[in-house]
């Protein structure tokens, strides 16, 4: 019986368990991107990796929040993941209401690195890699018994993808996915 009840729990587990360790705080560009149809929305790839690690960052420090509350106050990632994202977080979060598991230590991401970037219609599509650390990071029932961890390592290459829109000036980017590359440890 135990078994059973650890195996819904171990597929939450492994999502809560592809951390991040946050990295310096990434300096916002200091131009504004230019809009206009055949000019890039960030100047330079450093600066798609300075937007980017900022929402990632975002991204980690709200998700340990919401997940060491017992998935509590999910609406606190509506700014930072697109509507696609925000509707995974919420089953995620609802799965740990359910199960009355908490989180306890923090994901962590660094070393953000650019990948690609292209345009799809009204959206500029960002994709970077990242290290995510889940390390310190367990699950555990409201009696304290631990969720098991699927995999025994700690720090995964994710490649993250953002979806980045302009309004004038002002930039929105948003966290669409962070897949865990099982095959690339770092």
């Amino acid at each position: 019986m135990q078994r059973a009840l650890a195996l819904p729990t171990v597929a939450v587990a492994l999502l809560l368990l592809t951390s991040c360790t946050p990295s310096p705080a990434a300096e916002t560009p200091t131009t504004s991107p230019s809009t206009t149809a055949d000019a890039p929305i960030f100047e330079t790839e450093e600066e798609a990796v300075a937007a980017a690690d900022e929402v990632i960052q975002q991204y980690w420090t709200t998700t340990n929040e919401v997940f060491q509350s017992g998935g509590l106050r999910i609406e606190k990632l509506e700014s930072i993941v697109t509507e696609r994202r925000m509707q995974s977080e919420r089953q995620l979060a609802d799965s740990f209401q359910e199960q009355q598991l908490v989180q306890t230590g923090n994901f962590r991401a660094e070393a953000t690195s650019f990948q690609q970037m292209f345009n799809d219609d009204d959206t500029t599509v960002l994709i970077v890699t990242t290290c995510v650390d889940s390390g310190e990071v367990e699950a555990r029932f409201s009696d304290g018994r631990l969720v098991q961890r699927i995999s025994e390592e700690p720090r995964y290459l994710h490649e993250v993808t953002l979806h980045v829109t302009a309004n004038g000036s002002d930039l929105a980017v948003r966290l669409d996915e962070s897949e865990p590359w099982t095959d690339f440890t770092c």
